[in-house]
């Protein structure tokens, strides 16, 4: 299932690195337009898939066996 996350408030560990800190307290800040989706599974197994539509970027994290 894909679920839109409206309140984006990602785990830092989801998401490590200084680049992805600074776009993360971007969008936080209201800086930056921002869009973050969960993609789930029945073995609660998810992928996150970050927007930072500031720059037009799309990051991906999550379990590399989905």
């Amino acid at each position: 299932m894909i679920e839109e996350l409206l309140h984006i408030d990602v785990d830092k560990t989801l998401f490590p690195g200084s680049q992805l800190e600074m776009v993360l307290a971007s969008i936080a800040a209201g800086n930056t337009n921002g869009r973050l989706w969960r993609i789930g599974d029945e073995d609660n197994r998810t992928l996150s898939l970050l927007w930072d539509q500031g720059n037009n970027v799309l990051y991906l994290a999550g379990d590399a066996e989905l």
